[in-house]
């Protein structure tokens, strides 16, 4: 699981994106085009820093693992909760302690408290320079 936690530290930067359009190749061109648009609107409003590579840095960990820092982790998606309904909840260590059922608000009866077993890989760190030689390389490349 690669977060959003970790996406933001991976921003693309106007200079980036000129040197994808410089490559003049297939590969090159599509993600050029679909970020200049997004240079020029968010000049518009005065952040002009860059966005961050949430899907791109997904799949590049799945390309080259050492871009990323993984962690084991207990990760379960919450499925009740009114507020978080879709949210990713992580667990580092164990034991995980259950929140009582939303309906009553009571705690259920005392039960045993699981073995921690991670479930999931997930990123907690990144290397943004690794990254975009990877990014850019595999873009840019005339191969």
């Amino acid at each position: 699981m690669v977060g959003l936690d970790v996406t933001n530290k991976v921003i693309i930067r106007e200079e980036q994106v000129r040197a994808l359009e410089a490559a003049q190749n297939p590969s090159a061109r599509p993600p050029a085009r679909s970020c200049a648009p997004n240079f020029d609107r968010l000049s518009k409003t005065g952040h002009t820093t860059g966005f961050a590579m949430h899907d791109p840095l997904t799949v590049a960990q799945l390309i080259d693992p050492s871009v990323v820092t993984l962690k084991d982790f207990f990760v379960e998606i919450e499925t009740t909760g009114e507020l978080t309904a879709g949210q990713s909840l992580g667990y580092a260590h164990g034991p995980v302690r259950r929140s009582p059922p939303l309906e009553t608000g009571l705690p259920s009866a005392d039960s045993p408290e699981a073995e921690f077993k991670p479930n999931a890989k997930v990123a907690v760190e990144v290397d943004p320079d690794k990254f975009f030689r990877l990014l850019l390389a595999r873009l840019t490349s005339a191969a």
